[in-house]
């Protein structure tokens, strides 16, 4: 997103001068936190407004812009945003009338322009005044020092931008939801669109949750996967980022070598200030200095598109040119994140090394017989050497062994603030690379800066009737602090995880990667993944931990789908007709309330310009598992994540058909029928339950039906449960919207005659054969087999339909043969073949495709033609569009 050059008519502004000029004005709630960042509270939607009666008459007059000013109390001062300026509307007006379409038939008012003030505020903006003790709830306070804008002179105010009086919010969503679902007393609600999904009334959706069935809420969540940044679409990336994790086990790659992070330091970044100066220098023709703390923070308040791209760069940079080379990684998945206090951004990724250590270094330690403590030393050497991680302030110690706490920043030390010219947030590592004493003083100055942990209201947390722990683990409110230790140790997190802690002599000091902050040059953290399990093969605890932990943040900070249809079931039980509630009333609130979040101005960014919100060493392919063509492991080889979805894969206990199926057929090698995976005596869930007892079934299968089982067995496992997106489910009308890609194969002189509106398509009957049409497709496979290459032949075996596809396959080919024998009986065939998804419609169009251009020995023959591009995949067709060579927009 780049707004190019502003015309100097328009440039400058106020918030109240852009009301006075607008034709239409929008509904935005937005309230500015404590510490600079804007928040819009509620949700946003996005609509095409039916304004009846836009503006025509300019400038707007004052009670018609609907501006509320909202101040502290006791101030009673001016704000430049609120200040209007006569001369400057009216040569704005003049600029919009000339070079804007939408403004040429404005009128402009000069009654209404000699009642603005010259220079000054309007007298009658309303204003809303609040107390100065009030404490926001959702503010959680400031992301560390390297943050800190520093003091910014002037008074900040908020605004609230309300719509034209005429438009109903409330109404416009309902429209949108009406869309989605039907409410009828029929089976099928169609609408202009699309023929849609029939949601019932609400006694028949509240019997339906009391049968059990959660499809109606799990469809309804399917729409939220498409909406970046929703809970329904990282819960889409949780799993593929499970699945790359099987990937790699699958490949004998073993578990992730480290989990990282990285913050944005957007006041101190040196590139980012240089191309605010461009940018700004650009757009505006002025120079701004950016060294005064007040103007860079305007800057970067007003232009948080060119931090969103930067920042996008910078670490798509850093994973590609200081990760791979320094730190070993050859894959990696990583996410953006938006902190909740002040909106801005930050990174979180997962990596493996291709020599898969520390996990190789860790089992030669245990081959070895080496105690715990040996093998901490052991794997602490080498993190040292690698990563430059470390637990102990850089500052050292003095000759008689004690630490140098002159050099630690207060309370624990000393050290004074560096001055600016030392600041070492705003150099580049060239810029402190000239000597090995530069580089440890860099270090130094970086930690004091941002690697020493305080305490506050964002990572302390309380449980009923204990004191506020930190959930960093730094102690309680009280007595913060890490446990000082002289060697290193393999100890256990909260969460029950094996992890490394270097020896330390700080109590309050992050343990880091010097490389990782020297290089990255602001926040950040890199934690080793310790496992003592086999690397081509790790246990199922491990596989549970990692999954547990990883998977977590790639959805940190978002509701579990399944506790969302809880809730919705909550919705429909309570919900009583006699009060008005129904059953769309109740999926409108499902739908707004798991799209409703608050969006940042940088994560707004990160939409308008279509920055990825996470980038992967490895792209991920959606498969469904009724094509049994390939394989898991043959999906690996080519160099693709498998990620499954149409189908069962996600386990429960009691092992069910389904699953069993699912997996049985994924992960059994070298089976070319079903009877090489299952004999027909067995059940899927018997022949399941010996699979897993064999070395062939992937640990990760075994960790998935683990974790299900202890779902079941412990109720208070809920919420250790990483979030999942198997609860949403795709409507199956969703595959009739799908995208059309283009085909170049087009046919020209087609004729089809559809026997016009008043066709019967009720009138004709057949029976079936009376040894189901067997012996005649038999004679008929005697002459559609052919090896002309010319021919686009599906490669399908005919005989293998059952009886319903050879039925229908029969009509056609009986209707194809009348007509070459210009037989009398000949009529024209219009059918309709339906069946739900599976059933065999695809392989009976093929088979069908393949008899007749054998037949006719003609490609052109047959023509197969789909509503959509998806569909037209499925069965090598092409689209309606494509074919009829239809233009559209």
């Amino acid at each position: 997103m780049d707004p190019k050059h502003i015309p100097s008519e328009l440039a400058d502004l106020t918030v109240v001068e852009q009301q006075l000029i607008c034709r239409i004005s929008p509904c935005i709630n937005v309230h500015m936190l404590g510490h600079g960042g804007i928040a819009s509270g509620g949700h946003c939607v996005t609509f095409p407004q039916e304004v009846n009666e836009p503006a025509k008459i300019f400038p707007r007059l004052p009670e018609e812009i609907n501006v509320i000013r909202v101040r502290k109390q006791g101030k009673n001062g001016t704000s430049k945003d609120f200040v209007v300026r006569r001369l400057k509307i009216q040569t704005a007006l003049l600029f919009l009338k000339q070079y804007n379409s939408a403004y040429f038939d404005i009128i402009i008012s000069k009654e209404r322009l000699a009642a603005l003030p010259i220079d000054g505020e309007l007298s009658d903006i309303q204003t809303v005044e609040y107390q100065a003790n009030t404490v926001h709830i959702s503010d959680n306070g400031p992301a560390p020092d390297q943050t800190d804008p520093g003091e910014i002179e002037g008074n900040t105010h908020s605004s609230v931008i309300l719509p034209d009086p005429h438009i109903n919010i409330r109404k416009k969503v309902e429209d949108i939801v009406s869309d989605v679902v039907g409410q009828a007393h029929g089976d099928v609600t169609i609408n202009k669109k699309v023929q849609l999904l029939y949601l019932g009334q609400l006694g028949k959706t509240h019997q339906k949750i009391q049968n059990g069935d959660n499809s109606l809420a799990k469809q309804i969540l399917y729409f939220g996967a498409s909406l970046r940044g929703t809970s329904q679409y990282w819960a889409q990336r949780a799993k593929e980022l499970r699945a790359l994790i099987q990937y790699q086990i699958n490949d004998k790659k073993g578990l992730p070598a480290f989990f990282t992070t990285g913050s944005c330091a957007e006041y101190h970044f040196k590139p980012l200030r240089r191309l605010l100066s461009i940018y700004l220098k650009e757009t505006s023709g002025t120079d701004v200095d950016l060294s005064d703390r007040s103007k860079l923070f305007e800057a970067l308040q007003k232009n948080t598109h060119i931090v969103a791209k930067y920042f996008d760069l910078r670490t798509n940079d850093y994973f590609h040119d200081v990760m791979s080379p320094a730190f070993g990684v050859t894959t990696y998945w990583y996410r953006q994140e938006f902190a909740k206090s002040r909106g801005m951004v930050h990174w979180h990724g997962l990596c493996w090394r291709s020599d898969r250590e520390p996990h190789n270094l860790i089992n030669e330690c245990i081959e070895k017989g080496l105690s715990d403590a040996e093998c901490a030393a052991t794997l602490s050497e080498w993190a040292s050497i690698h990563f430059g991680l470390t637990g102990s302030h850089p500052a050292g110690q003095d000759e008689n062994g004690l630490s140098l706490k002159k050099l630690w920043p207060p309370p624990e030390g000393t050290a004074p603030l560096p001055p600016d010219d030392k600041n070492p947030l705003i150099k580049l590592l060239m810029d402190v690379s000239l000597s090995q004493e530069t580089l440890l003083e860099d270090h130094l100055l970086l930690t004091n800066r941002f690697n020493i942990h305080r305490c506050s209201d964002y990572c302390l947390t309380s449980k009923k009737g204990k004191e506020r722990q930190c959930r960093m683990e730094f102690g309680t409110e009280s007595s913060p602090g890490k446990q000082l230790r002289e060697t290193p140790a393999i100890v256990k997190d909260k969460n029950g995880s094996l992890r490394l802690e270097m020896a330390r002599d700080h109590p309050m000091l992050v343990q880091h990667s010097r490389f990782h902050s020297q290089g990255w040059r602001a926040n950040g953290d890199i934690s080793l993944i310790v496992s003592k399990s086999d690397v081509d093969n790790p246990s199922v605890d491990d596989i549970l931990a990692t999954e547990k932990y990883v998977c977590g943040y790639a959805c940190k900070g978002n509701q579990p789908t399944g506790a969302v249809v809880d809730l919705f079931n909550d919705l429909v039980n309570c919900a009583d007709e006699s009060t008005g509630a129904t059953a769309k009333s109740l999926c409108t609130k499902l739908l707004i309330g798991t799209v409703k979040r608050d969006i940042s101005a940088v994560e707004a960014s990160y939409e308008l310009s279509s920055l990825p919100l996470y980038r992967s060493s490895h792209s991920f392919q959606n498969r469904n598992e009724k094509d049994t063509s390939s394989f898991y492991d043959f999906i690996c080889k080519s160099g693709k994540v498998p990620v499954l979805t149409g189908c069962n894969i996600q386990a429960s206990w009691p092992l069910d058909e389904n699953y069993c199926r699912t997996m049985l057929l994924l992960h059994t090698p070298n089976w070319r029928q079903l009877l090489d995976v299952k004999n027909d005596t067995l059940s899927w869930v018997q022949q399941m339950e010996s699979f897993l007892q064999t070395d062939v079934c992937p640990n990760f299968v075994k960790a998935d039906i683990e974790k299900a089982r202890k779902h079941i067995n412990d109720d208070n496992q809920e919420d250790d449960i990483p979030i999942t997106s198997e609860q949403c489910e795709q409507p199956e009308w969703m595959e009739l919207v799908q995208p059309n890609p283009l085909y170049d194969d087009t046919y020209t002189d087609f004729k089809y005659d559809n026997g016009g509106p008043e066709y019967n398509w009720c009138q004709p009957t057949f029976n079936y054969p009376p040894d189901l049409g067997v012996s005649w497709l038999q004679n008929l496979q005697s002459y559609i087999d052919t090896n002309d290459k010319k021919l686009d032949i599906p490669h399908v075996d005919v005989l293998k339909m059952n009886n319903d596809q050879k039925f229908a396959f029969s009509i056609v080919m009986k209707t194809i043969q009348n007509y070459t024998n210009k037989s009398d009986q000949f009529e024209p065939l219009r059918m309709i073949v339906s069946g739900t998804a599976g059933s065999g419609k695809s392989f009976l169009i093929k088979c069908l495709v393949k008899a007749i251009r054998n037949t006719f020995l003609s490609n052109k023959s047959v023509q197969v033609l789909c509503p959509t591009g998806n569909s037209a995949n499925i069965i090598s067709g092409v689209t309606l569009h494509s074919f009829f060579e239809n233009s559209y927009t």
